[in-house]
């Protein structure tokens, strides 16, 4: 048989071509994680998972995607059709939504293979983690005293902008004000400089943090800016 790589996944086995109807079949995948940084991968922690996508060649509708343990090294999706798929794997953070499938933090993926499903389908699949997060809690203060969000007139959340180094696109995510925390959307390893801002309805600051030099270093990595402070202007 002969092996058909595309990207960094290896189709294992392949059913005949040429059927006229193809049998419906699982893809199973053996999966390898990979850091894109110099040091130890970020731990694998309850809210991440490995997923497997699969869309019928052309489709411009949404995937069938299953999540599986995000330490897994074998992973089997629910029967699909017979037919042309594209496929392709995720590493995710959950996004504290469990039950929302597609709404998931991709923190890396592979490229996308075509494939014919005729039967069950075997993958070897390499998973290059190449995003990490920033986690900081805030507090919000007046002339120096603490602030509750419910003090602050229009106040509208919480904004973090991340700026990688030599841009000036900076990468921005926004949360509640009584969140009284922020984990940011997956960004590139690198390093950055960070600000945080309270928000009005118009989202224009009302107040904004001095800028923090940090760096994501290792793919899945939690980088803890600790406790920032948050002067109203």
């Amino acid at each position: 048989m002969k092996n058909v790589a595309m990207g960094t996944l290896l189709l294992a086995t392949s059913s005949l071509v040429g059927c006229v109807v193809l049998d419906p079949g699982s893809i199973s995948a053996t999966v390898e994680l990979q850091n894109a940084g110099p040091g130890a991968l970020g731990a694998c922690t309850p809210n991440d998972a490995i997923r497997i996508n699969a869309i019928p060649r052309g489709s411009l509708g949404t995937p069938q995607s299953d999540l599986f343990n995000c330490d897994a090294t074998t992973v089997t999706t629910a029967l699909l059709d017979g037919g042309d798929y594209d496929i392709w794997l995720d590493y995710v953070h959950d996004n504290f939504t469990p039950s929302d499938v597609f709404d998931d933090l991709v923190v890396g993926t592979t490229g996308t293979l075509a494939a014919t499903i005729d039967g069950d389908l075997a993958l070897a699949a390499t998973i290059v983690l190449d995003h990490g997060f920033f986690v900081a809690d805030f507090n919000i203060t007046d002339g120096g005293a603490p602030q509750t969000c419910a003090q602050v007139v229009d106040e509208n959340g919480i904004s973090l902008i991340a700026t990688l180094s030599g841009t000036t696109a900076g990468e921005e995510t926004l949360v509640d004000c009584e969140d009284g925390a922020i984990f940011s959307d997956p960004l590139p390893l690198g390093p950055y400089v960070v600000s945080m801002a309270i928000l009005n309805s118009q989202d224009l600051s009302l107040g904004t943090s001095a800028p923090i030099n940090a760096s994501i270093d290792n793919g899945n990595e939690y980088e803890d800016l600790g406790t920032v402070e948050i002067p109203l202007d």
